[in-house]
C-alpha cells in the first residue's frame, strides 16, 4: 500500500488564463465520497499529498461557473492538467452544517464558533479550548507540540512575531476559521524542492468582516481607581489590509510585552549586551496580572499593501510606555559546602519606567519563480528605576537603561526549472548605555557601562533537484564587532578602592559554507546538513595595550528526518554535533556589577565547547474523532572547558570562570494529548513535562556537581453540558527538585485548580465565577491560597454589550513560592493586586 503513496500536483485553466479558488478532490466512483481536497493558489496551481494511488481513484475540479472536470487516477502520473469550461449555473437554496474540525491534506480547520463560549471576547478566549492548541501567558502558539513558526491573516503575514497582538485584539465573533497548516513551506518557489517541518496557522474572516472597517472597543472604570481601554479597527480587502490597536490599562495587563518580541538566541548574539539587570515584574505560578501593579499603553500599527502583481509592502509601528511598581520579599539559601547554607533576606519596592518605539518596513515577494524579502526595522527603548532595598544588604538603587537598534535583512531568490540562486544580507547595529547609582548608609557605588554591536552577513545560495534529492549550499561570510566600556567606582574590600575599568573592543570573522542534502519520497524525507567554518577572532584590551588572538574551525554536521505513513502518524528524529564559537561575554577584566551586591568578573581565557543533541517526537491526529497526541523526547551534552565560579566574600558575591574541563547532560520528555467529547460537548486536554539538568561549577575554590529536575502533569476539560451552563476546569501538578551530590534531595511541590463556571439564564446575560487554588510546601510548611473573580456580562444587541468585574473577592494580599537553581533555594513572596470592581462597555463596529 505504501508504494502506491504520491504527492500529485498540477494547474487548472481557463480559456481566459489559469483560474484560482478551485476546489480539487480525490474522490471514489461515487463523487459523493471525497477522500481529501485542496484549493488552487491565485497561480492556479495545487498540490495533494500522500494521496492513495490505488486504481479506481480521481481527481476532480471544481467551480462555480465552471463545468466539473473529472480525471482519472493513474499510478505513474503525478502532474495534471484541467481546462474548465464556462457554464451558467443556477443556484439552489442548500442548509450546511460544518463539523467542528475538518481537514485536508496538511491542513487542519478548527470552526470558531464551535469552541466559543458566551463571555468570550477575543480570538485568545477561543483558541485555548481548541484541541491541539497550547497558548502560552506571553501570546506564544503551540500547535502539537511544536511552536508556530508564521501566522496569517487571510493569507497575508501582516504581524510578522507580533502576532499576540492580533490573537487578543480580533474579535472571536469575525473569524470563521482556524486553520493549523503542518509541513507548511513559507517560500513557494521550494514548495516541490524542499521539505518543511515547520507549522503555521492561518485565521480566515467572516464575510461581514472582509472588505469593510470592523473592530471593538473596550472601556472600563472602577474602584480602586481603575481604568481598562482596549480598541482595534481592521479592514481586509483584495489589495489593502490594516489591523491597528490600542490597549491601555492599570488592571494588571502588561501589553507592552507584546511590542518587542524576545530576540532568539542566535540573535542575541548580535546584540550589544546588557549587563545591569532591571526590576523584575514577573513571577512564574501566578497570572502575571494578579501580581502586576501597572499603567501601561500600546499603540500598534500594521499594514500591508499589494504593489502590483507579486509584491507585498508591510509598514508596522509599535508605540509603548508603562510604569510598574513592584514590592518582592525574597529570601536565598545558597547551598556551600558541609551542608552549610548562606542566608540572604530583602525586601524589594520600587518602580520601574520604559518607553519603546518601533517602526518596521516589510517588502516581499512571493511566487513559485521568485522570492523577495527585505525588512528594515529599528527600535529605541528607555528604561528607568528607582529600587529600595531593606534587610541583609539596605540600600537604595537608581538604574537607566537605553537601547537603540537598526536592522536590514534582505534575502532573494531566484528559481529556473528545479534550480534556485539567491543572496542574502543582514546588517545590524545597536548601541545600549546603562547606569547604575547604588546608596548605602556610608558608601555609594556608581557603574556606567557602554555597550555596542555591530554585525554584517552576505551569502549566496544554489539549490538543485535531481530525483528525489536537493542539494543546496550557502556560502558567504559574517562580521560582528562588539565595543564594551564600563567605569566602576566605590567599590570597597575588592582589589582596591580605586575606580575599575574594562575597555574592549571583541572582532569577529567568518567564512563559512553550509551544504545540505534533501531527500524526499513517499512518505518519508530527510534532511543532512554539514555546515563548515572558519572564524578569526581578535580581542583588543585597550586599557592594557594588549591584543588575543584566535583562529578557529567549526564544524556542525546535523541530520533530521520525518517518516509519516499516513494523515495520522508522524515520527521525527534529529541529531546533531556542534563546536561552540568564541563569544564576548566572558571576555573582560575588570569586575562588572549587575545589581548589589552580585559582582561578575571576566576571564581572558577563550572558551573552548562543544554540544551534542539527539531526539524525537510523535504527532498523532485524528480530526474525525477530534484526537490530537504528540510526545517530545530530547538530549543534550555539552562539554565546556570554563567553569562558573562562585564565592562568598565579606561584602560581595562575586561569579567568575576558571580554567577547569567538564560535562554535563540534560534531559526532556514532553507531551500532550487533546480529545474532543460528544457526550459532554467539550473536550479534555492532558500535558506531561519532565526535565533533568545536571551543572558543575565552583563554589569557594571547591567543586560542586548539582542536579536539578522538574516534573509536571495537568489536566484541561471543558464542556457545555447544557444551552445553560459551561464548566472549564484545568488541574495542574509540579514538583521541582534540587540534589548536590552527596547530599539530601530537596523539593516542593504546587498543585493549581482553575474551575471557571458560566451560567446562562437568557440569551442576553451570564454569569461567570473563576476560582483559583494553589497549594504549596514551603520547606516544612504547607500552604493554601485561594483567589476568587465573578463577571456578569449583559448583551443588549449585537453591538452593545456590558460587564461587571469583581477580581480577587477575598482581597488576598500576598503571595509566596519556593523553587531551586543549582546553587540556592529562592523564596518569593509578592504582593497581590487587592479586591477590585470594573464596569465595562463593549461595542463593536
Amino acid at each position: 500500500m505504501q508504494a502506491q503513496i504520491e504527492e500529485i500536483s498540477g494547474v487548472v485553466k481557463s480559456g481566459l488564463g489559469t483560474l484560482s479558488g478551485v476546489v480539487i478532490t480525490v474522490t471514489t466512483e461515487d463523487e459523493n465520497n471525497v477522500l481529501m481536497y485542496t484549493i488552487t493558489d491565485q497561480a492556479g496551481h495545487f498540490t495533494l499529498k500522500n494521496v492513495d494511488m490505488t486504481k479506481g481513484k480521481f481527481v476532480c475540479a471544481r467551480l462555480m461557473g465552471f463545468e466539473t472536470q473529472k480525471i482519472p487516477l493513474m499510478a505513474d502520473k503525478i502532474d495534471y492538467m484541467f481546462l474548465l469550461k464556462e457554464v451558467p449555473v443556477e443556484l439552489k437554496e442548500v442548509l450546511i452544517k460544518a463539523a467542528p474540525v475538518s481537514g485536508s491534506g496538511d491542513t487542519t480547520r478548527y470552526l470558531t464558533s464551535s469552541f466559543a463560549q458566551k463571555n468570550d471576547l477575543t480570538l485568545g478566549d477561543v483558541l485555548k479550548r481548541m484541541p491541539g492548541f497550547t497558548v502560552f501567558d506571553d501570546g506564544r502558539i503551540k500547535y502539537n507540540g511544536k511552536e508556530i513558526s508564521d501566522f496569517y491573516i487571510e493569507g497575508s503575514d501582516i504581524m510578522s512575531s507580533k502576532y499576540s497582538i492580533a490573537v487578543n485584539s480580533l474579535r472571536h465573533d469575525d473569524v470563521g476559521s482556524v486553520e493549523a497548516i503542518e509541513n507548511h513551506q513559507p517560500i513557494k518557489l521550494f514548495e516541490d524542492l524542499l521539505f518543511s517541518n515547520k507549522t503555521a496557522v492561518n485565521i480566515t474572516l467572516k464575510e461581514k468582516a472582509k472588505n469593510r472597517w470592523a473592530g471593538m472597543i473596550h472601556a472600563g472604570a472602577g474602584l480602586p481607581r481603575q481604568w481598562d481601554m482596549d480598541a482595534n479597527i481592521m479592514r481586509f480587502a483584495r489589495k489593502i489590509k490594516m489591523l491597528s490597536t490600542y490597549k491601555g490599562n492599570n488592571t494588571g495587563n502588561n501589553v507592552s510585552s507584546m511590542a518587542l518580541p524576545a530576540l532568539s538566541l542566535e540573535k542575541e548574539e548580535e546584540d550589544a549586551r546588557q549587563i545591569i539587570v532591571p526590576q523584575s515584574v514577573r513571577n512564574p505560578y501566578l497570572e502575571e496580572r494578579k501580581t502586576l501593579f501597572n499603567r501601561s499603553h500600546l499603540l500598534s500599527l500594521n499594514g500591508q499593501v499589494l504593489v502590483g502583481k507579486s509584491f507585498a509592502l508591510t509598514p508596522q509601528l509599535d508605540l509603548n510606555r508603562s510604569t510598574f511598581e513592584n514590592t518582592i520579599e525574597e529570601e536565598r539559601h545558597y547551598f556551600l559546602e558541609n551542608g552549610r547554607t548562606l542566608h540572604i533576606a530583602e525586601r524589594e519596592s520600587g518602580t520601574l519606567r520604559e518607553y519603546g518605539i518601533s517602526p518596521t518596513l516589510r517588502l516581499e515577494a512571493n511566487t513559485r519563480k521568485m522570492y523577495f524579502l527585505n525588512i528594515l526595522s529599528s527600535s529605541i527603548k528607555w528604561q528607568a528605576s528607582d529600587l529600595s532595598v531593606t534587610g541583609t544588604y539596605p540600600n537604595e538603587v537608581n538604574k537607566r537603561m537605553d537601547y537603540t537598534y537598526v536592522r536590514n535583512f534582505l534575502n532573494l531568490l531566484y528559481r529556473r526549472g528545479r534550480k534556485v540562486i539567491g543572496i542574502q544580507s543582514e546588517n545590524r547595529w545597536s548601541r545600549r548605555p546603562q547606569h547604575i547609582d547604588i546608596l548605602q548608609s556610608d558608601t555609594s557605588i556608581h557603574e556606567h557601562i557602554e555597550t555596542f554591536a555591530f554585525y554584517s552577513q552576505a551569502s549566496t545560495t544554489q539549490s538543485l533537484a535531481f530525483g528525489i534529492a536537493t542539494l543546496s549550499i550557502e556560502e558567504g561570510y559574517r562580521f560582528s564587532r562588539h565595543l564594551l566600556q564600563s567605569h566602576l567606582e566605590g567599590l570597597r574590600g575588592f582589589s582596591s578602592s580605586q575606580p575599575v575599568e574594562n575597555d574592549f573592543d571583541y572582532r569577529h570573522t567568518q567564512l563559512y559554507a553550509s551544504p545540505s542534502l534533501s531527500l524526499r519520497r513517499r512518505v518519508w524525507s530527510a534532511t543532512l546538513s554539514v555546515p563548515l567554518s572558519y572564524q578569526h577572532t581578535v580581542y583588543e584590551d585597550c586599557l592594557a595595550g594588549q591584543s588575543y588572538r584566535r583562529n578557529k574551525w567549526l564544524w556542525s554536521p546535523s541530520v533530521s528526518t520525518v517518516w509519516a505513513p499516513n494523515n495520522h502518524w508522524s515520527v521525527s528524529l534529529n541529531g546533531g554535533w556542534k563546536r561552540l564559537p568564541d563569544r564576548s561575554e566572558h571576555f573582560y577584566t575588570s569586575p562588572l556589577m549587575s545589581a548589589y551586591p552580585y559582582l561578575q568578573t571576566g576571564t581572558t581565557g577563550f572558551l573552548n565547547a562543544e554540544t551534542a543533541h539527539a531526539g524525537a517526537m510523535i504527532r498523532y491526529k485524528n480530526i474525525l474523532q477530534g484526537l490530537f497526541g504528540n510526545i517530545h523526547i530530547n538530549r543534550q551534552w555539552t562539554h565546556h572547558d570554563l567553569m562558573v565560579t562562585q564565592d562568598f566574600g565579606s561584602t560581595y558575591i562575586v561569579t567568575g570562570f576558571v580554567q577547569n574541563p567538564y560535562t554535563v547532560r540534560s534531559d526532556h520528555v514532553l507531551g500532550s494529548m487533546s480529545y474532543m467529547i460528544n457526550a459532554i460537548r467539550g473536550g479534555l486536554t492532558l500535558k506531561g513535562l519532565f526535565s533533568t539538568f545536571d551543572s558543575r561549577f565552583m563554589q569557594n575554590g571547591q567543586p560542586k556537581q548539582a542536579t536539578t529536575s522538574m516534573r509536571q502533569l495537568s489536566l484541561q476539560v471543558y464542556s457545555s453540558p447544557s444551552d445553560l451552563l459551561n464548566i472549564d476546569y484545568t488541574c495542574t501538578y509540579s514538583e521541582h527538585a534540587h540534589r548536590l551530590k552527596e547530599e539530601a534531595r530537596r523539593s516542593t511541590h504546587t498543585l493549581h485548580q482553575k474551575l471557571s463556571l458560566t451560567v446562562i439564564p437568557t440569551e442576553k446575560l451570564n454569569f461567570m465565577v473563576i476560582g483559583n487554588h494553589y497549594y504549596h510546601t514551603l520547606g516544612s510548611e504547607n500552604k493554601h491560597f485561594w483567589l476568587l473573580d465573578a463577571n456578569v456580562n449583559y448583551r443588549l444587541s449585537s453591538l452593545w454589550s456590558f460587564r461587571l468585574a469583581a477580581q480577587n473577592v477575598f482581597d488576598q494580599r500576598e503571595f509566596t513560592f519556593l523553587s531551586y537553581t543549582d546553587m540556592m533555594s529562592l523564596k518569593r513572596t509578592y504582593r497581590i493586586r487587592p479586591a477590585s470592581i470594573v464596569f465595562s462597555v463593549i461595542t463593536s463596529l
